[in-house]
């Protein structure tokens, strides 16, 4: 069982990461547009720069004008970014000022904005050598799939890949991986299966992300987004894009479960920076990715859009059904022995209004815990 800050933090981001996967809460060609002209423009890290990039189009909203933005980092702080200024308020209520005509705040503001990120889940540079980091988010930033998936290659290529300076690539293979199987529950069954899990390679290189079913031996690939843009993600894509959406599908379930146990245990023995690179207190509670998700509403003005358009088809459906990241979810929790009924974990989804869905799906030992987390008449047997 898992410490009970990690099991929280564990939790949040199952829902996470399984909601994030069916569409967006931003008008996505403006947030685009103004992720590129504000973000870019600041001289921050270039690692700081995919992160925000990626992060924001994840969880900004756009002020009524759309002049501004608002990033929020959960308990960690809130970023606010205008035309040519920008504020970041810290969880302990620091306030660090930027703005494009005097940057001599630039060092602070950049240091406080990576100590955030390496507290997030799935954000962290995780010591990786810099020009391997460097490779990775410059690379990534203009091919045409959606942020979390450039998160999550990200993160999994800076973990676990291994990068060829001489010859230009990284390349990742699943075979690396600490666990080789992945446990998941038929639809209409009350039994987990074991499966072993598909071999599958990436490779990114200086123009393409190449994605391999070794067993197949089929290939699928993204290519860099010809528009001029720094970070691309919202236009039109072929059918090689979708196809290689397919394939990180696959590689995102078979690898989820460990990544997810190592992640939260990382971020919650983070060590947090003062603004000159002093030890200080971390925040008390911190929620990595998002401040209780399961409660975020949208703001009025922002409009939803589930699917992009297709440059050959017209349209490409959506790949996941809205509802399938609960069993998804369920499999993981249970692979690695926690209840879902326990109460440290249920208080996130009982008063939701998907619950019902979520309750139909439970094992008979679940059902029993979330009665009694409810308060209701359980039946002896």
């Amino acid at each position: 069982m898992l410490e009970k800050y990690s099991l929280q933090s564990w939790v949040c981001l199952s829902l996470f990461i399984f909601s994030c996967s069916f569409g967006y809460s931003q008008e996505k060609k403006t947030l685009e547009e103004i992720i590129n002209k504000y973000i870019y423009a600041y001289q921050l890290s270039p690692e700081n720069k995919f992160r925000l990039a990626a992060y924001a189009e994840l969880k900004a909203t756009l002020s009524a004008d759309h002049r501004a933005i608002v990033i929020p980092f959960g308990g960690l702080g809130t970023l606010t970014m205008f035309p040519r200024n920008c504020l970041l308020r810290t969880y302990d209520n620091q306030i660090f000022h930027l703005s494009l005509s005097h940057t001599s705040s630039t060092k602070a503001f950049d240091r406080k904005i990576g100590d955030i990120f390496e507290s997030i889940l799935l954000m962290s540079n995780d010591k990786a050598d810099p020009g391997k980091i460097a490779f990775v988010d410059k690379h990534l930033a203009r091919k045409n799939i959606e942020p979390f998936e450039k998160i999550y290659l990200r993160h999994i290529l800076l973990r676990y890949g291994k990068f060829h300076p001489e010859k230009k690539y990284v390349e990742l293979h699943t075979d690396w991986l600490p666990e080789r199987n992945t446990q998941y529950q038929k639809p209409g069954s009350l039994h987990l299966v074991r499966r072993q899990n598909t071999p599958l390679k990436i490779k990114l290189d200086e123009k393409i992300l190449r994605g391999y079913y070794i067993n197949a031996g089929g290939t699928v690939y993204v290519e860099n987004q010809k528009q001029s843009r720094y970070f691309a993600t919202g236009e039109t894509y072929d059918y090689n894009v979708a196809a290689f959406k397919l394939f990180l599908q696959k590689l995102f379930i078979q690898s989820v479960q460990y990544i997810m146990k190592t992640e939260s245990k990382r971020a919650s023995q983070h060590i947090f920076h003062d603004d000159k690179g002093n030890k200080a207190v971390a925040p008390k509670k911190v929620m990595p990715f998002v401040s209780d998700i399961s409660s975020q509403t949208v703001p009025s003005h922002v409009v939803k859009i589930n699917n992009r358009k297709s440059a050959a088809s017209g349209e490409i459906k959506a790949l996941y059904h809205p509802d399938s990241w609960m069993p998804m979810m369920l499999n993981t929790l249970r692979s690695n022995d926690v209840n879902i009924g326990d109460p440290d974990v249920i208080q996130y989804f009982v008063n939701e209004p998907y619950f019902p869905k979520l309750y139909d799906l439970l094992l008979p030992n679940e059902k029993t815990k979330v009665d009694i987390y409810k308060g209701r008449s359980v039946p002896r047997s």
